[in-house]
């Protein structure tokens, strides 16, 4: 018994674990831990559970990316917002559109923006970036979309219960689906006895997102894509004076560059600029337009998984590396 007890990688066989727990009153998790574990629970490589997070953003982005790559029959993504997938995954846009061209059927099930959920749920978070601004944002990447076959979106009326399945790299929600036999994001719903009617989404009108009154403040979410080959900085500039935007939060920056430079403050003179410079990078960040002028913080992810932040002196665009930019245009209340 002395000899088990000594060492700790000295795991004796269960029964005799038991015997020892008996004689000296203790649970075998405080005398060999692990081998409680491990007796729990099943590990290798027919294990059920592959792994187990307490809420949504505790989950890596790279696991989203490789079950959404990894879908070959269907896609479901059921959260109330679905906002963090455009933040977070590069190109999802793209993704979709190659993943519903390829066959797989995907479906969006997004909280209804005006909706009495919505707004208590507003209320309890009481942010900025409302929820109903989180799914417009959803709402104007989808119109993007809105000529693929074999995309749907709808509006649900209660809060949705997201989970992954690792089989088949879905989303789903124990909502049950009206049939239908459109498969645009725009079809008309067929509604069957007994279930909750789920709306067809809206066309948004180009350009905006919403409007969100708050306080004193009228605030319109707008979007500018810069996709036309030159400066992104000198384009954003000439983009808010063409729309006459002299103030405005800039929510969400987020796409991929050629080129970049962001500036950090030196240890030892804050004044003082550090340049740093890179290509090829995907970005994302925010910042506000003041008079006219954009004033960008980005986070630039380069090959590696470095990643570089600070101001953003300046980024190159064009072909296949564009930026979205989501604006709040800040204004007096007439």
């Amino acid at each position: 018994m002395g000899r088990w007890l000594a060492d700790g990688g000295n795991v004796p066989h269960a029964r005799n674990r038991y015997a020892v727990c008996e004689a000296l009153g203790k649970d075998e998790s405080v005398l060999w831990p692990g081998a409680a574990v491990k007796a729990a629970i099943k590990t290798g490589y027919d294990r059920e559970v592959l792994a187990v997070y307490p809420y949504r953003s505790a989950c890596p982005t790279s696991v989203w990316r490789s079950l959404i790559a990894g879908a070959e029959r269907e896609l479901t993504f059921a959260g109330y917002t679905n906002y963090f997938l455009w933040q977070q995954q590069p190109n999802f846009r793209a993704l979709l559109r190659r993943k519903a061209e390829a066959g797989c059927r995907v479906r969006f099930l997004l909280g209804d923006p005006e909706s009495e959920t919505t707004r208590r749920r507003e209320e309890v978070e009481g942010v900025p970036l409302t929820v109903g601004t989180r799914i417009r944002i959803s709402l104007a990447e989808l119109a993007q979309l809105r000529d693929v076959p074999g995309l749907e979106a709808r509006f649900g009326d209660d809060t949705s219960r997201c989970r992954s399945s690792s089989s088949t790299s879905r989303c789903w929600s124990p909502r049950t689906w009206p049939s239908s036999s459109a498969t645009t994001a725009h079809a008309a719903p067929t509604a069957a006895p007994g279930r909750r009617h789920v709306r067809p989404l809206p066309q948004p009108r180009r350009g905006t997102v919403g409007r969100q009154p708050t306080g004193c403040l009228a605030m319109t979410m707008e979007l500018i894509t810069l996709d036309q080959r030159g400066e992104m900085i000198e384009a954003l500039t000439a983009a808010v004076a063409e729309r006459g935007i002299g103030n405005a939060a800039v929510v969400s920056v987020v796409g991929a560059v050629r080129a970049f430079t962001v500036s950090t403050m030196k240890d030892d003179n804050p004044r003082e600029a550090v340049l740093t410079t890179g290509r090829f990078a995907e970005v994302a960040g925010n910042g506000e337009i003041l008079d006219g002028v954009p004033n960008l913080h980005v986070t630039c992810g380069v090959e590696g998984g470095v990643a570089l932040s600070g101001h953003l002196h300046s980024a190159e665009v064009g072909g296949p590396y564009f930026v979205n930019i989501y604006l709040l245009r800040l204004g007096q209340e007439g």
